[in-house]
Formats: structure tokens, C-alpha cells, sequence
């Protein structure tokens, strides 16, 4: 379940490279503190981040160290992909490499594609639908495919919000968050970031919780 948790909690609210049109050009270090039935003392340091071309370009990628009850997890991915303008909106597609070397020594290499669709509204809030597949490379095991809801509002001079809520269809499990992000004074200081998510399963009533602490740099 542990493992679980964190696969969400970096779905919903990590890598981003298909940011947003609120987050972007950015690189991020955060802490993220796990408790609960299903998350109790597993802790990340992770940075994460994404740069846009006008062209609509985009490249990212991120990078997460692990401690689950003294069992260490790296993890690392890397994305590239292209927005485009769609029906009043963007579709972003992008495809992504991960690799996880756990302290067994197993490691795996697991491609993803996705598509992101954001419609933007005249008061700045942006609504979006993501679609992930991930191609596992364990015999015998599904490929992953997970569903992500989200909103983010407010505007990059002052403070803004990112909640979500995703789905992995084959996993049967769940994961809602949010962060707020605080610009500081003057902004070229950077941001600082708070939040907190919730995972459970549909056959567990074990619940997973994180909070998250970190700063991010502006690189526009």
C-alpha cells in the first residue's frame, strides 16, 4: 500500500512537466512527510521541475529519494512532450521514462505517455483531464493506466491552489491532494509550497496521508 501511496502522490501532484498554464518554467525541492494505517514514517526528499518553450514545447523531469520504515526507493523520470491549442483550450502530450531502484537491487524501467486537456476560464481558474499508461516491465503484470482530475486558480503575483484527484484504474486505488503555492516578496525570491493528499484503496479501509513542504524557483 505504501508503494501505492507514493505511485499517487507523484501522478497527482509531482513531475507536472505537462503543467499548466499556472505552473510552469519551475524547479521545485520538497519534503513530503507520510503518516496514517497505510503511510507511517515513510518520508521523500524530492525535487521536481519543467521548462516551456513559446513553441509549446515542453521538457521536465524529477527525482525522489524514499525512506518507508528504512527500506530506501530512488526514483527518476524524465518527460518530453508539445502543447497544442485545442477547442478553446490545450492538449498536452508528452511521453516519459521512469526508473526505481529500490534497496533490493531490483530496478524498473517503466515508459509513459500521457494527454492532458485544459480549458482556461476568464477568471483564471483552469480545469484538467489527464490520461496516463504506463508499460510495466514485470511478467505477467498489467500496464498501469490511471485517470487524473484537477483545477488550479489564482495567478503567479500573488498565491495560487492545485487539487486533484487520481485514479489507478488497475490498482483500484485513489489519491486526492492539494497544494498552495506562496509567492515571496519580491517574487524573483521564489515560492514556497505547502500541501497535503490522502490515498486509500478500494479493497483496504487503510488510509495513507502527506504533507508537503518545499521551494520552488521561477526560471521565467
Amino acid at each position: 500500500m505504501k508503494k501505492i501511496a507514493l505511485a499517487l502522490v507523484a501522478a497527482g501532484f509531482s513531475t507536472a512537466a505537462a503543467a499548466g498554464p499556472l505552473d510552469y518554467n519551475h524547479v521545485t525541492g520538497v519534503v513530503n512527510l507520510g503518516f496514517g494505517d497505510a503511510n507511517d514514517e515513510t518520508d521523500t526528499l524530492a525535487t521536481e521541475g519543467n521548462f516551456r518553450l513559446d513553441s509549446g514545447l515542453f521538457f521536465g523531469g524529477s527525482l525522489n529519494y524514499t525512506d518507508a520504515n528504512g527500506a530506501t526507493t530512488i526514483n527518476g523520470s524524465a518527460e518530453a512532450g508539445i502543447a497544442l491549442s485545442v477547442l478553446k483550450g490545450e492538449l498536452a502530450l508528452a511521453a516519459s521514462a521512469d526508473y526505481t531502484d529500490p534497496e533490493t537491487g531490483d530496478s524498473d524501467t517503466n515508459p509513459t505517455v500521457r494527454a492532458q486537456y485544459t480549458y482556461s476560464c476568464e477568471n483564471g481558474r483552469h480545469y484538467e483531464v489527464e490520461y496516463t499508461h504506463t508499460i510495466l516491465d514485470e511478467n505477467g503484470v498489467d500496464d498501469d493506466n490511471a485517470l487524473i482530475l484537477s483545477v488550479e486558480g489564482g495567478d503567479r503575483n500573488t498565491w495560487r491552489y492545485e487539487a486533484a484527484f487520481t485514479r489507478e484504474i488497475e490498482a483500484e486505488t485513489n489519491g486526492i491532494g492539494v497544494n498552495f503555492v506562496f509567492p515571496l516578496a519580491p517574487q524573483d525570491q521564489g515560492e514556497i509550497v505547502v500541501g497535503a493528499s490522502n490515498t486509500w484503496a478500494d479493497d483496504s479501509n487503510q488510509d495513507g496521508y502527506e504533507l508537503q513542504f518545499g521551494y520552488r524557483w521561477n526560471l521565467d
